[in-house]
């Protein structure tokens, strides 16, 4: 189920919201960049690789809202996972809409989180497709017979069927 609401203006302030939130993991600082950065080069599924980010799979959702993106060169950023607090886990939609600006991230700052992210946990970025619609991007390790990497995919940011775990929510600071 797509959610576009999960990523619109916020209605609540950024600090009211950080009350609710568990920082999980460190800082990962994404270096600026001057380059476009075309999704094409970069979104490949290759499990296993040591050179790329090791990506096992995409939807086709995912592939049709961001292969063909290019995104404006960035000056460094800072990012960090999020978990609700377990009382506040029934309304993560809402506390992402309340987070704003904060929440939305580039391509190049997710993939560029995920060589450094804990490959234990589930997480959300919200990330503007082609069409400049922010969309939750769903992001977890996954191993098959093919090998191991990335899992993406456009989906709800509530809880998974499958793992029955809460996802964390990636922020910039």
């Amino acid at each position: 189920m797509i959610s576009t609401v999960m990523c619109t203006p916020r209605s609540r302030t950024f600090s009211t919201v950080c009350n609710l939130l568990t920082q999980r993991g460190e800082v990962i600082k994404v270096p600026a960049s001057q380059e476009t950065f075309v999704a094409s080069m970069h979104l490949r599924c290759n499990p296993g690789s040591e050179t790329m980010l090791p990506i096992l799979f995409m939807s086709e959702e995912f592939m049709r809202r961001f292969y063909l993106k290019n995104e404006k060169p960035i000056g460094e950023t800072e990012m960090v996972s999020f978990r609700l607090q377990q009382n506040e886990a029934d309304n993560l939609s809402i506390k992402i809409v309340d987070v704003g600006e904060k929440a939305e991230v580039t391509l190049r700052e997710m993939l560029y989180f995920l060589g450094f992210a804990d490959r234990t946990e589930w997480f959300i970025f919200c990330v503007r497709d082609i069409d400049d619609i922010l969309l939750p991007v769903s992001v977890f390790w996954y191993t098959n017979v093919y090998g191991s990497g990335w899992s993406f995919d456009i989906d709800s940011v509530i809880e998974s069927d499958e793992r029955k775990e809460l996802k964390l929510l990636v922020l910039r600071l």
